[in-house]
């Protein structure tokens, strides 16, 4: 591939990023689309020498634009158009991480609150949880990852763990089969903060490598002691999620007399 063809490769994935090139076909075999997701979860270069199976051999692809230096032109163009369409849709740079605030729908109710640095610092672990348990970022998805989080020890780190507890108890209300199923799959986890791997260093880990690495050794299924401990996260968490709306209500109604 040459510098031209490779401009206009980029070109075109940010086109497609926007949404503005949707007419496609997926031409990987179904049975290879998990391994390819799980190839992109990661930060791995592109091996060398790789052999794209729909590359005709000895052939490269037909140029779209005359010249390198209008092909230029059209890639930083795609890109202005993939960074105003974020914007254009409230997707703020690297996700918002670094604003000061972060927005969330409760209840049908947008709530703007506070970005602490310590949620700066690990919202990156909650992301590759994600990705590690399959989940999507709906409160069905998020009511996974709580369970799981409390089931892997997230309670030990506070303050972060309040975040934790807070999730679960608002998808309690929701999904609970969710958080039920996202509890008993952590017993038989390693959480990743508890891995204590740098962030640059997690970022470029091969994906099948985190599974390995977060799976224990021995299995455990949901018995008694562990039934006792999955009631008593539901206890703090419905305590840290309604404590919040028993003050109002107090505030409210001595504000009323």
């Amino acid at each position: 591939m040459t510098t031209h063809h490779m401009s206009e490769h980029l070109e075109l994935t940010y086109r497609i990023a926007s949404g503005e090139i949707q007419d496609f076909e997926v031409v990987t075999p179904e049975k290879y689309l998990e391994k390819v997701q799980e190839s992109l979860y990661n930060f791995k270069p592109m091996p060398s020498g790789f052999d794209f199976p729909l590359y005709k051999k000895g052939k490269l692809e037909e140029l779209k634009h005359e010249n390198l230096q209008i092909s230029k032109l059209k890639l930083l163009e795609a890109r202005k158009q993939y960074i105003n369409f974020y914007k254009e849709n409230g997707i703020p740079e690297n996700g918002g991480i670094d604003k000061d605030t972060f927005e969330i729908k409760v209840f049908g109710i947008h709530l703007k609150l506070p970005n602490p640095k310590f949620r700066k610092d690990i919202i990156h672990i909650h992301d590759i949880q994600h990705l590690l348990n399959k989940c999507d970022t709906s409160w069905k998805g998020e009511a996974f990852i709580a369970g799981w989080e409390i089931s892997t020890g997230m309670w030990k780190y506070f303050p972060v763990c309040t975040f934790s507890f807070w999730a679960m108890g608002y998808s309690l209300w929701l999904h609970p089969k969710a958080v039920f199923s996202g509890f008993k799959k952590g017993l038989n986890d390693i959480g990743i903060i508890d891995l204590k791997i740098s962030k640059p260093d997690l970022m470029k880990m091969d994906f099948n490598k985190l599974v390995e690495i977060t799976a224990k050794d021995k299995t455990s299924d949901m018995g008694f002691l562990q039934w006792i401990q999955f009631i008593f996260w539901i206890v703090i968490s419905q305590i840290i999620f309604l404590f919040p709306l028993v003050i109002l209500t107090i505030g409210f109604g001595w504000f009323l007399k």
